[in-house]
């Protein structure tokens, strides 16, 4: 699927072309970017907690945490993604620290989130 929208950034920009997997409830983890159903719309944002029969997502550029979401309405976790036809890999590793210090910015800073769409390579650097 393509991502639209701004709520995942530097993690996802729009235009992202991304690729979900089916995941079993056991095999969510923290950290992990899923696609979920709510109401008759797609979302993808970040697990940021795990509860017995439902999960609560967050995206990366936004402050408050979504609402608990059943696990069955938990379509897939990402698995690949690619921007401009080049495949990225996932916001983990050594590089990590830069990811959390740019969503830290992305939900304080007032326009962080619209200079990071007008100027997509910066949150490459970030990413």
């Amino acid at each position: 699927m393509r991502a639209y929208g701004s709520s995942m950034l530097p993690a996802i920009q729009p235009g992202d072309e991304l690729v979900f997997a089916p995941v079993a409830a056991e095999g969510l983890r923290l950290g992990q970017i899923v696609l979920l159903r709510q109401r008759d719309a797609l979302r993808v944002h970040r697990i940021v907690a795990i509860g017995a029969d439902a999960i609560v997502t967050q995206g990366d550029s936004l402050r408050h945490r979504d609402g608990a979401i059943a696990l069955h309405d938990v379509l897939g976790v990402l698995v690949a993604q690619s921007r401009a036809g080049r495949a990225l890999p996932p916001p983990h590793g050594p590089a990590r620290w830069r990811t959390r210090l740019a969503r830290w910015l992305l939900r304080h800073l007032p326009g962080a989130r619209r200079v990071a769409v007008r100027f997509p390579r910066l949150s490459d650097l970030l990413r």
